[in-house]
């Protein structure tokens, strides 16, 4: 499997390039907007299983949401990005209020940040609380069979990364969407990003999703038209390395959007991404 070129971007502009916040519209406003919405989740006629714990370390916990009545429901896994350095749950159930509304649950995955410890470490804890999330799928309500992870940023490569079998096996994941994500690790080594993640030449191998095959779930890629080109290669690479493999997979560049507002896809019921991932859990 080839692995993204960016032999024609300097390292001053790769960096700028892996930078979004320069270049979106509004990064910051996205943020607090995420973050306003998953407080606004309490009550409302939701069930709420907060900080559940899947792991030793403080951030391996998770939050589930679900509609008051119902079992064996589809969920969606939210995996937050920002460069497996930055980032929260607190902010990744933008998304929920949509998904119970459509009979579904909602997970907002949290996991453990680098530099306190390694992007191996990290991957590993995806696997700990994929198995824990299924282990305790019916006291959630929640048909382990029919998990589908969504990831953003980092977050697509760590939900790349349990597609691919790099955090052990995980049956159960159905679908997964991958939000203008990072698959080659390569390009992060060799930009101000790895002054947190400290990757080797073995991480950068092992750990790149791109260059491992993919057990055979549906899969869809998306990316704003308005990212950066460094992400654009990113989305572009994993599909052309994986089609063999997940012949169905489908990729969309959705007009207008950029690296932080691409999120609100998954909150729009109308959106193709939405509908995508409904049918996925179907």
């Amino acid at each position: 499997m080839a692995r993204v070129s960016f032999d024609d971007i300097s390292r001053i502009e790769l960096d700028r390039q892996l930078s979004p916040s320069l270049s979106a519209k509004d990064a910051e406003r996205e943020l607090l907007h995420n973050e306003a919405e998953t407080a606004r989740l309490v009550g409302n006629g939701l069930r709420r299983m907060v900080d559940e714990r899947y792991g030793k370390r403080p951030r391996a916990l998770y939050d589930v949401t679900a509609p008051a009545e119902g079992t064996a429901l589809p969920c969606i896994v939210f995996i937050h990005g920002g460069f497996w350095q930055e980032g929260s749950k607190a902010g990744s159930g933008f998304a929920a209020r949509a998904f119970t509304d459509a009979g579904w649950a909602h997970v907002a995955l949290g996991y453990s940040l680098a530099p306190e410890v390694r992007l191996e470490d990290i991957v590993e804890e995806m696997g700990t609380a994929l198995r824990t999330l299924r282990e305790r799928a019916d006291g959630y309500g929640i048909d382990p069979d029919r998990l589908v992870l969504v990831g953003h940023s980092a977050g697509a490569h760590l939900a790349a990364a349990a597609v691919c079998g790099l955090a052990g096996d995980l049956p159960g994941i159905r679908g997964m969407v991958g939000l203008s994500g990072v698959y080659d690790l390569a390009p992060i080594a060799g930009s101000y990003v790895d002054a947190a993640l400290g990757l080797d030449g073995e991480d950068i191998d092992r750990l790149s999703p791109l260059l491992r095959e993919p057990a055979p779930v549906e899969l869809r890629l998306v990316v704003g038209a308005d990212e950066t080109e460094a992400f654009l290669r990113q989305t572009t690479g994993l599909a052309d390395a994986w089609a063999d493999a997940l012949p169905g997979l489908t990729v969309e560049r959705v007009p207008g959007r950029d690296h932080f507002d691409i999120l609100q896809e998954l909150a729009r019921p109308r959106s193709a991404t939405f509908r995508h991932i409904l049918e996925m859990g179907a």
